[in-house]
């Protein structure tokens, strides 16, 4: 069709719209190709503008194969991830004393103690066995176990024949580290082996550790246990400790009904004044009764104080003592 006042025909104009839009398509599709270069420079792709309808053919396959390998690129970075973090969590256990275990005992009745460590890793493989094994297999001089005390610095076990001694879990000794309780005679034992023998059995064992009992304190060495019917009770402590003992007065407790700390003064009453005056020549003079008491015991067992002399006069008494023996001696000779 022709026009005429010098008009462009119809043809040219929508060829140009079909033109612009082809190309506005080409410059969408340029970025979108660079944007995903940059996140995957191993793609590649075409981009082919029909000359008759401006048709688009793009980059749908590689596109396609990319966003499929995305998951297991992640699932991948997560899995390495993952892995450092547990081995950073395993050198930080393994550097930790002790590497946080928890430790489970059993005693059987054959006289064995069996501890396990209820913190064991899991096994990181499905192949692998699931069995967690014994840190620590004790066994005793005992029969039969007749119960148990764990704590975090040492295990004390009780048997039957009245036998009970401290054991260190985590040593390299397998000795135990003290006897608390010594088994009864060879002659209770025989009454106990043909108690077992007979048909009625044992009925109550009053030779055996019934109960155990420690401090929650772990590095108090303090507990009791019960035989039969008398209870044993011991307490332990470190004589290396003696030498942090301070000199100074101790602080008196808090007094019964106040609030106040027991060894500052708050208030300033002249009445509270006095009562922390008297109470504290009170402390004073209890303290010195304490110590002449003190004094009067190591004298009288030691003979320290003989006489009421000095100490280089007690040397030359015990000296002059000395001679006078060796010449009665001498002289019945």
């Amino acid at each position: 069709m022709a026009t005429t006042n010098g008009a462009q025909p119809e043809g040219s104009y929508f060829e140009q719209q079909r033109a612009l839009l082809v190309s506005d398509i080409a410059a969408s599709l340029e970025n979108v190709l660079q944007n995903i270069n940059k996140l995957n420079r191993s793609l590649e792709g075409v981009i082919a503008v029909g000359n008759e309808f401006g048709q688009v053919e793009g980059l749908w396959s590689q596109f396609e194969n990319v966003m499929a390998k995305e998951p297991e690129i992640e699932g991948a970075k997560n899995a390495k991830e993952g892995a450092a973090e547990e081995g950073a969590a395993e050198e930080e256990a393994a550097d930790m004393p002790g590497q946080r275990a928890r430790l489970f005992a059993v005693g059987t009745k054959t006289g064995i103690v069996l501890l396990w460590n209820m913190r064991t890793p899991a096994p990181k493989t499905w192949t692998a066995s699931s069995t967690v094994g014994p840190v620590r297999i004790i066994y005793t001089e005992s029969p039969q176990i007749s119960c148990l005390a764990l704590s975090s610095l040492f295990l004390i076990h009780g048997g039957n024949d009245g036998l009970v001694q401290a054991w260190d879990p985590l040593g390299s000794s397998f000795q135990p580290i003290r006897t608390l309780s010594s088994r009864f005679a060879s002659r209770a034992r025989r009454q106990l082996a043909q108690a077992q023998a007979s048909p009625q059995g044992v009925g109550i064992n009053l030779f055996a550790a019934g109960a155990l009992c420690l401090d929650p304190d772990p590095t108090v060495l303090r507990g009791m246990v019960s035989l039969g019917v008398r209870i044993l009770y011991w307490s332990y402590s470190s004589s290396a400790a003696d030498q942090y003992k301070s000199q100074k007065r101790r602080l008196r407790r808090t007094e019964r009904g106040s609030n106040n700390g027991g060894a500052q003064f708050s208030g300033a009453a002249r009445s509270n004044l006095k009562d922390y005056i008297a109470n504290e020549k009170f402390e004073l003079d209890r303290e010195k009764q304490h110590r002449r008491k003190e004094a009067q015991r190591f004298a009288g067992r030691f003979g320290t104080e003989l006489m009421g002399g000095s100490e280089e006069e007690m040397l030359a008494y015990a000296a002059m003592l000395s001679q006078e023996t060796l010449e009665q001696e001498t002289l019945r000779r």
